[in-house]
């Protein structure tokens, strides 16, 4: 099969909306009384579960809003050069030097997606080169800082410090070699420690929690943590600052434990709990991007013992960490060559029935109907080879919001009806007369891809999975369509 040539999908213009014309007047700023006796009212007439159900759906809409905005492709050369500014733009506030090379390399993709506009051209060039170099001396800087770590480490903390720097970049250069040498050292520090120095700390941290329980004091239990702190009773010092909430720097002490610990699991190779230490520092110094490589390592360990469903789960959390989506498509493709038909799977954003499956290839379904795009805009005579519906779920702009580069290169393109050729495509009567068996019964009324008895009608499966052959009229915006697609599966 051909791949097919796509092309951006042009918007149809909005209706003009009735003008109304107000009266200016300036706004009336309510007094302090005003506004204590509005709280007053809304308290005594809404319960609380309907206050915190306003609240939820102001924050679902804005959610909404904002995946929108992130999911809307450019489609012109202008939309193009203008993602590529902003790009820019956070390609030189990125402080992570891998951060800063990928915003770099994304504006170089968005620039040359806006071809000869303005000068497009050489900012393309210009990016991608910066992206190439940021990384070079990314990798440098780290190793540099990394060897003068380890040549300069006398205590526990320093040699932890020169592994973690190290195991930031173990293709470079020696510091997976490097990495090694620290740990060996590292553990030998470890192992020195004596019963009778622990038996020190542990009558330390017992006068510390009778100090705090004698005093009950923010006073007190600040010091009492920062000693326990000190002496290496992390575990004491944590619910010590965790009821100290705002007071002085407890907030940022706490995070700084929660770090370290997040760190001391995550070198021990427990991801699980090294991510919820992190979790409870979000924001901390680069405690984000440490989740997001915990989710990754996670993810391999499912992905090396066949548990497939788990490793995409960990990957897609893993966000942008380096090699998360490729290893996500990998685990996609290990389950769809085992999953038997009438099996649901995800692939991409969304959940899909398998409904076919042939030596390298599987057929789809989804399992969610596609938004409100009717099969056709206006009622008229229209085949699928012209529907507004076809065109929408084939446009770059859903694909790209539905499906990552590498997923978008396993779907087929596909031969429907007459010359149509589609990635995306809804069932036709047949096949859902073929494959009713194996999909089961969905509670909705969704479009099928053939034309009703009249020219401007569609065919559509009813609320009891009755094959409505009549059908109804195109323009409806009762029913709505359901993505199918084929899959190469091939190794």
């Amino acid at each position: 099969m051909s791949e097919e040539t796509k092309t951006p999908v042009v918007p149809t213009p909005a209706p003009e909306a009735e003008t109304i014309t107000l009266l200016a007047h300036p706004p009336r700023k309510k007094p302090k009384d005003d506004v204590q006796k509005a709280k007053r009212i809304a308290n005594r007439y809404l319960s609380l579960r309907d206050l915190e159900k306003i609240v939820n759906d102001k924050k679902k809409k804005q959610k909404q809003k904002k995946a929108a905005s992130r999911f809307k492709a450019p489609e012109t050369p202008d939309e193009f050069y203008e993602r590529g500014q902003k790009y820019l733009t956070g390609a030189k506030c990125a402080v992570p030097f891998q951060e800063k090379a990928r915003y770099y390399q994304k504006a170089a993709d968005m620039f040359a997606g806006a071809g000869d506009l303005h000068d497009a051209v050489h900012l393309a060039e210009e990016c991608a080169e910066k992206a190439r170099s940021s990384m070079e001396e990314g990798y440098a800087a780290v190793y540099r800082e990394a060897v003068s770590l380890k040549e300069h480490a006398l205590s526990e903390d320093d040699w932890f410090k020169a592994l973690r720097a190290f195991q930031r970049i173990p293709d470079y250069r020696d510091a997976e070699q490097l990495a090694q040498e620290c740990q060996i050292r590292l553990n030998r520090l470890r192992s020195a420690k004596t019963p009778a120095v622990l038996l020190a700390l542990a009558l330390v941290a017992g006068l510390i929690f009778g100090v705090v329980c004698a005093s009950h004091t923010s006073v007190f239990q600040y010091h009492a943590a920062k000693v326990a702190s000190a002496v290496g009773f992390d575990s004491a010092a944590r619910p010590l600052l965790e009821g100290l909430g705002s007071y002085r720097d407890s907030a940022e002490l706490l995070a700084e434990l929660h770090y370290q610990q997040g760190l001391s699991k995550m070198d021990a190779g427990n991801y699980a709990g090294a991510i919820k230490s992190f979790a409870k520092c979000s924001g901390y110094a680069d405690s984000i991007s440490l989740m997001q490589e915990c989710h990754f390592c996670r993810g391999e360990k499912f992905l090396a013992q066949g548990k497939w469903e788990q490793a995409r789960e960990q990957f897609l959390e893993a966000g942008t960490y380096p090699g998360a989506e490729e290893q996500r498509l990998t685990a996609e493709l290990s389950l769809l060559r085992e999953l038997e038909p009438g099996k649901a799977v995800f692939f991409g954003q969304d959940e899909y029935i398998l409904l076919e499956r042939q030596e390298t290839q599987v057929l789809l379904l989804a399992k969610k109907l596609y938004g409100d795009t009717p099969y056709h805009s206006t009622r008229e005579a229209v085949t699928w080879a012209g529907s507004d519906l076809r065109q929408a779920l084939n446009s770059a702009a859903y694909l790209d919001s539905r499906f990552s580069p590498g997923e978008q290169q396993r779907i087929l393109t596909t031969t429907t009806d007459g010359d149509c050729r589609d990635q995306l495509f809804l069932l036709s009567a047949g096949q859902y007369q073929a494959y009713q068996s194996i999909m089961g019964r969905k509670k909705a009324v969704w479009w099928l891809r053939d034309n009703g008895e009249q020219p401007d009608s569609a065919v559509f499966v009813s609320y009891d999975g009755s094959l409505m052959e009549t059908g109804y009229p195109v323009n409806s915006g009762a029913i709505q369509g359901r993505a199918a697609l084929w899959v190469d599966i091939a190794g």
